[in-house]
């Protein structure tokens, strides 16, 4: 009788064995075919760049434009927690993101408006390009995580104003309105923009 036993106990306890190893089996199946949980920059973008709250403006006559953008993304609660910007002379420098008029650095901030530019002074009528990313969270996430980054905006650009070579200040009406034809014939106001942020109008011609 005590050897049945024994061995009662013994097959009890190897079953146990099985059906946990099955059970275990069972749930990392389940877990192996769960969709990888991807970090909320990988859906958030970072678009509607502006300066000075418009899109590609031409003519800015402050030495600091403001920037903004919005992020747009599809985890629920997605929000910024920090930015970076890059302020480039030309489109191939910021395609190789090379900021060499401003490289801003990872910026700790929710702020996606009123950023104003603080790289290297800008020449009159000089016509630059930017471009954007920022490091997001969502829902439960938010709390005290540095973010994960976003792919980089499509890039903008902004024209500065043409600026008095003499004074260095930028054009007031009224002299944009007295010297609109001597500012088509000046060759070192020969913007990228082609012209249209400090040539006259149509009528003064």
């Amino acid at each position: 009788m005590q050897e049945d036993g024994a061995r009662l106990r013994t097959g009890d306890g190897f079953g146990t064995r099985n059906r946990i190893a099955v059970w275990l089996a069972v749930v990392a199946g389940t877990v192996a075919q769960l969709p990888a949980v991807e970090p909320p920059g990988a859906s958030a973008r970072v678009v509607d760049l502006k300066c000075e709250y418009a899109v590609a403006p031409c003519g800015i006559d402050v030495a600091a434009p403001r920037l903004g953008w919005r992020i747009d993304g599809d985890a629920r609660g997605t929000r910024q927690v920090a930015w970076q910007v890059l302020v480039a002379s030309a489109p191939e420098l910021l395609a190789q993101d090379r900021g060499d008029l401003w490289d801003s650095g990872r910026v700790a901030s929710d702020e996606t408006a009123h950023l104003a530019y603080a790289g290297a002074p800008l020449a009159s009528s000089a016509t630059v390009w930017w471009k954007a990313r920022a490091w997001v969270v969502s829902g439960a996430d938010a709390a005290g995580s540095a973010g994960s980054p976003t792919a980089w905006s499509e890039p903008a650009t902004w024209t500065m104003a043409c600026w008095r070579w003499r004074t260095g200040r930028p054009l007031d009406l009224r002299a944009w309105i007295s010297e609109a034809l001597l500012l088509r014939k000046n060759s070192s106001c020969a913007p990228a923009c082609g012209g249209r942020c400090c040539t006259s109008p149509a009528w003064l011609v």
